[in-house]
């Protein structure tokens, strides 16, 4: 691509972490892609946010980031950044921290460990979500569209979830579908959270070692622009309040799910947010507005096959 950008990460597996997606990444293949990469193209994310402020970030710039906070994210991938000696951006959200688990990482997690085919799991899903889904209507379409536009590593059945959750059901109405799902497994939040998040004292870790500790939400809401002003601002709010606590003011951010709008982008400005990046790669629909709080990203997914 011929304009600066990140490369974002989520997942990674190893020892001591079963993977939570098919799309986890091994502490090789997390190698490989920062050598296909290119090591001389990858600056630290505190010389990132330096030549941004000073407009001189150039086309081959590239930085590494990591989305949601995952202990294996620090246990995997923090080892090679050290042979390499690169830092990173880590996006963390942090309601779990004050005992108010997020959905959408436990939930990902239950529907990877406790199901043999993930396929198994959707079909459980739509079947006690109990909304009539029309494959064929001009709004689904738009929707899958897009969707393959941003991501196109989806799979057909991977849409569909994300159109239910996001479009047919509200947030309470979801969380009460899979909270069930989970209950009649014989499960609880407990038996899902071991190990899965960064431990305060991992981003104390990180933030010693010169790594930048940036803003994911508080409870990573998976379509943040449908919040009103109020909403929004709380969920960066109690966000930057958490960090603050343990690591250098935060400065940058990720968009969750990649769901934001102009009030969002005004919104991380006012509270100091000078660098944000987006979850695809796509510069067509980056908003006139705050540019830089909407810098592309590749997802790690995309080179896992190069």
């Amino acid at each position: 691509m011929s304009f600066p950008h990140g490369i974002m990460f989520h997942h990674f597996h190893g020892k001591t972490h079963k993977p939570d997606t098919a799309n986890s990444l091994s502490k090789n293949q997390f190698e490989r892609i920062l050598n296909f990469v290119g090591i001389k193209n990858i600056l630290s994310a505190d010389e990132w946010i330096f030549l941004s402020n000073k407009n001189k970030l150039k086309a081959n710039h590239r930085c590494i980031t990591f989305d949601d906070g995952l202990k294996s994210q620090f246990d995997v991938a923090l080892p090679v950044l050290n042979k390499y000696k690169l830092k990173a951006f880590w996006f963390i959200y942090s309601a779990q921290y004050s005992g108010k688990y997020p959905r959408l990482d436990v939930f990902r997690r239950f529907r990877y460990h406790y199901y043999n085919k993930i396929e198994d799991y959707y079909k459980n899903f739509f079947f006690q979500a109990k909304v009539k889904l029309s494959i064929e209507s001009d709004k689904y379409r738009k929707w899958k569209k897009n969707q393959l536009l941003e991501f196109p590593f989806y799979s057909e059945d991977d849409i569909k979830y994300r159109y239910v959750r996001d479009i047919l059901l509200s947030s309470v109405q979801y969380f009460k579908i899979v909270d069930k799902i989970i209950k009649s497994r014989g499960l609880s939040y407990n038996d899902l959270i071991s190990g899965l998040w960064l431990t305060k004292s991992d981003l104390v870790s990180l933030n010693n070692q010169g790594h930048i500790i940036g803003l994911h939400s508080y409870d990573h809401p998976t379509d943040l622009k449908k919040l009103n002003k109020k909403q929004q601002k709380n969920q960066y709010i109690k966000n930057v309040e958490f960090i603050k606590k343990f690591c250098s003011n935060p400065i940058s951010m990720s968009h969750p799910c990649n769901s934001y709008n102009k009030t969002t982008l005004k919104i991380l400005s006012d509270i100091g947010i000078r660098v944000g990046f987006r979850a695809n790669m796509h510069p067509t629909s980056i908003l006139k507005f705050q540019k830089k709080l909407q810098y592309p990203r590749e997802d790690s997914t995309n080179l896992l096959f190069f």
